[in-house]
């Protein structure tokens, strides 16, 4: 069971379809609806919609319903803070996420791997990713704690270029 977190027109979704054939299952998760509608088409044209089970990823953080209660693994196409928790809890053993992690500028991309009981996090390298929500693309004015996530962002990308020493960062 693979489950995707940010529909991006469905190629992905079909494309992970064919990997995992008849023996394997797909579910698609995406906060906006006209998105989904888009996907739902471009699927049904291309024959995959039989494969894939759409859903509404809620924007509130809770699950949505009729997801499998074990995943194999969580592919996620857009810039999370974290993983929400009722992903991580889905993961079956030896299943895992990967997720680029962090703020709008900048994120780490995170392999969460479940053994047992325990998810242990893997730093794959830093990757710039766009919002998981379209709506996130629209332009709007920063506010406050927007505003300090962006200036982290970039003081961590800068020192770690060499173009910053943690003094002037600690100063900022």
């Amino acid at each position: 069971e693979v489950m995707i977190i940010g529909a991006k027109g469905g190629y992905f979704a079909a494309l992970v379809s064919e990997i995992v054939g008849d023996d394997g299952g797909v579910t698609l998760l995406d906060p906006d609806k006209d998105v989904l509608d888009y996907v739902s088409t471009s699927l049904k044209r291309s024959g995959y919609i039989e494969k894939i089970r759409l859903r509404k990823l809620r924007r509130d953080g809770r699950a949505p319903s009729n997801l499998p209660d074990q995943l194999s693994r969580v592919l996620v196409t857009g810039s999370l803070r974290d993983l929400p928790k009722w992903v991580g809890d889905r993961l079956a053993d030896s299943g895992f996420a990967i997720f680029p992690m962090g703020g709008k500028i900048s994120q780490r991309l995170i392999k969460r791997e479940r053994q047992a009981d325990t998810c242990f996090d893997t730093e794959l390298g830093n990757v710039v990713f766009g919002p998981l929500d379209i709506q996130d693309s629209e332009p709007q004015l920063p506010g406050p704690i927007e505003l300090a996530d962006m200036m982290e962002d970039v003081s961590s990308m800068a020192t770690e270029l060499g173009l910053l020493k943690e003094d002037d960062v600690a100063r900022i």
